[in-house]
């Protein structure tokens, strides 16, 4: 996938503390080959922006901005892997049964899937009719 970066905006910011120097802080424009633009959530607030933050000490713009896109990814397969394994761990006998069902039976339709998941329990399908050929005739 494409996508086009720019970096948007690097101000300075006053420093809080009186001893501190100014803080520069950065945003960047991320945008895909279909317009989407990416925002970010900063950590205990409801609104999203574009990402960005503060410059680490020695940090140039382009540095700074690829720690902060790099800190936003692992965060979200952080956030995702968690959501992974706890589904696999809340539903691990719903797992186990599927397995099963699919070694002895090979395949499972959408609603065997569908049972297992809602009921936790599995009905075999009814066997396959064997088709009986007639014998035939010595020669």
């Amino acid at each position: 996938m494409r996508l086009n970066v720019w970096v948007l905006l690097t101000v300075a910011l006053s420093a809080a503390c009186a001893n501190a120097g100014p803080a520069h802080a950065h945003a960047a424009l991320i945008r895909d080959g279909a317009g989407r633009v990416l925002l970010v959530r900063k950590r205990g607030t409801t609104a999203f922006m574009q990402p960005g933050g503060k410059r680490d000490s020695g940090e140039d713009d382009v540095t700074a901005l690829a720690r902060e896109i790099d800190e936003e990814v692992k965060r979200i397969i952080d956030d995702a892997y968690r959501i992974a394994k706890d589904l696999i761990v809340t539903n691990h006998d719903k797992l186990e049964l599927i397995a099963k069902s699919l070694l002895e039976f090979e395949t499972l339709d959408g609603q065997q899937v569908e049972e297992i998941v809602r009921t936790g329990k599995f009905t075999p399908p009814p066997p396959t009719p064997q088709a009986i050929l007639p014998r035939s005739a010595p020669t």
